[in-house]
């Protein structure tokens, strides 16, 4: 092939690339505003952390915030706020966010892919197929059954612990960036040094916010380091280097961890209960169980089955290959693949031991192991890599086969999509307005309180979509039974600055009463009530100042 055509076949699969990556996120965001998964996308009050964060940065109150063990401020903050700042509304913002942490990963990987030895071509398609994979998944869960059967569509959301992925791909790519540049006796460059101190930073800000970094990356990182240094596969000065920095990262992390005490709201070792092992061993086997009743889920976690299973060949193979030409040869002189090594070691081990220590903890939610549906993807992707560079690469039908590739997986997913939910493999759906609408009881509260400024209480479910997306002068604190402040993910300044006129009370659903909601019966003794408003599915309970209600309500909240 002459050089015109060569440079022509470069920038069509360049091309196709790019429109593969914003078709694929496009597709999948679409997916989460074209299925039930639209309320929890918005609406969710967990899902409202870092809007609510902002909201009450902008507005200058005192902070005086209680998260859980996890802050959230990096990546997940970082990333909402940006968003934010880019878009007019929150709807808009959380969209961008999710935009960002899919184009994230596609990034992340075409990085890893260069750093592991694939050439151009192999690269390109060790992304796409990474992608591809996340994108099945994703398209596999029509349903939000967040902590059941639900796992990789959390992914798009800035709360449920995918910002650790996204910094444990970062980290891998600068192990992988040392290992490649592995020597006993040369220098690192400045851009290695630069590199290093990014990786610090990441590691700190990251293991700060979410102490679950330790567990799903820098641990199964540190094992896959010294399994390899103790097989000679790279220099003591490397893994001093690497260790150095993961250490380094760690102290910083929990230094940040110190300052932000006040703030974490449950401390690590709450969520660590070895005596429940064996419960949280039963609870996940349930899952097990709703995943193999529903044939969608079945198909998506055997799928993720097998990509850990190619995994665990895929380091095999490597380890095998690796002993086999390392008797007898120095570390400089082995012209193995050491960044492979250790991508195939991580892509295995750090699933697994995520998982184990998770259910050891004696925890089962399916939001805890995302490390099973993304590490295997980067060894499993990187073998069709592999075969794709063992290829003739230079052919113009094996271009074009690519090219076609890259720009039908897109349509092939939409396809996947309709099939499993009719009308959520849409390419369009900013044109559908619906994807915007709000809950009845946001609209009841804008109808009735848009003339004068107003406080209210409510459960934690309901006040936060309602205090966020309000556009009526009215802020709605959270409590529990009893008007008792709930301080768990919001800030306690408000407690003390505001009077509170009103309750809102949820409405049981039929017979069904759900736990976390505030209902009639969980309200104490009030009096008479001044005023009040029904909605579809919440009632107001409006007092004047001068009532019994009113100085009882100030008398919780401030007690």
């Amino acid at each position: 092939m002459n050089l015109s055509a060569s440079h022509f076949f470069k920038a069509a699969l360049i091309g196709a690339v790019s429109f593969c990556m914003l078709s694929l996120a496009v597709l999948v965001v679409g997916h989460l505003l074209l299925t039930s998964w639209r309320d929890i996308f918005f609406f969710n009050s967990d899902s409202l952390t870092l809007p609510l964060l902002l909201k009450s940065i902008l507005s200058g109150e005192t902070f005086e915030w209680r998260f859980s063990s996890q802050l959230f401020f990096f990546p997940e903050a970082f990333l909402y706020f940006v968003s934010a700042g880019l878009t007019p509304t929150v709807e808009w913002a959380l969209i961008l966010n999710a935009f960002i942490n899919f184009l994230l990963v596609f990034t992340l990987l075409l990085w890893i892919g260069a750093l592991s030895g694939l050439d151009f071509i192999g690269r390109l398609v060790f992304t796409v197929c990474g992608a591809v994979l996340i994108s099945i998944y994703i398209v596999l869960e029509p349903t939000p059954a967040v902590n059941q059967t639900a796992l990789v569509s959390l992914s798009l959301f800035n709360t449920y612990y995918f910002g650790v992925i996204l910094a444990s791909y970062f980290v891998l790519a600068i192990n992988l960036c040392f290992l490649k540049d592995d020597s006993d006796s040369s220098g690192r460059s400045l851009s290695s040094l630069l590199l290093a101190c990014a990786g610090v930073l990441i590691l700190a800000l990251t293991y700060g916010s979410n102490p679950l970094f330790l567990l799903q990356c820098s641990l199964p990182l540190l094992i896959c380091l010294l399994g390899i240094y103790f097989f000679r596969g790279i220099s003591k000065r490397t893994l001093v280097e690497l260790i150095g920095l993961q250490l380094m990262g760690l102290f910083l992390g929990q230094c940040l961890r110190w300052y932000f005490s006040d703030s974490i709201g449950r401390s690590v070792d709450r969520y660590v209960d070895i005596k429940a092992i064996f419960q949280s061993s039963k609870l996940f086997s349930e899952n097990i169980k709703l995943i193999w009743s529903s044939p969608v889920s079945k198909i998506e976690y055997l799928l993720i089955v097998l990509v850990i299973c190619v995994a665990c060949f895929s380091m095999a193979h490597a380890w095998r290959s690796f002993l086999m030409r390392r008797k007898g040869v120095s570390i400089e002189s082995c012209t193995f693949n050491r960044p492979l090594l250790l991508l195939a070691s991580f892509s295995l081990i750090a699933p697994l031991f995520a998982a184990v220590g998770v259910l050891a903890s004696g925890n089962y939610l399916m939001r805890y192991f995302l490390p099973l549906a993304f590490f295997p993807i980067l060894a499993t992707a990187y073998l069709i890599g592999i075969a794709v560079n063992s290829l003739d690469r230079g052919t113009k039908p094996f271009l074009v086969g690519c090219v076609c590739f890259f720009l039908g997986a897109p349509g092939a997913l939409a396809l996947i999509a309709n099939s499993v939910s009719p009308g959520s493999g849409s390419f369009l759906w900013w044109t559908q307005s619906h994807s915007f609408s709000l809950p009845q009881s946001i609209a009841c509260v804008n109808e009735r309180f848009r003339g004068g400024s107003i406080n209210l209480v409510a459960s934690f479910w309901t006040s936060r979509p309602i205090d966020l997306y309000t556009s009526a002068p009215v802020r709605v604190l959270q409590v529990g039974p009893g008007l008792k402040p709930y301080y768990w993910m919001n800030n306690q300044a408000p407690y003390k600055m505001i009077q509170v006129s009103g309750v809102i009370v949820d409405k049981p659903e039929g017979t069904q009463k759900w736990p976390g909601y505030l209902y009639e019966e969980d309200l104490p003794a009030l009096g008479q009530v001044s005023d009040r408003v029904d909605c579809e599915r919440v009632s107001i309970y409006l007092f004047n100042r001068d009532t019994e209600g009113f100085k009882k309500i100030q008398q919780m909240l401030h007690n």
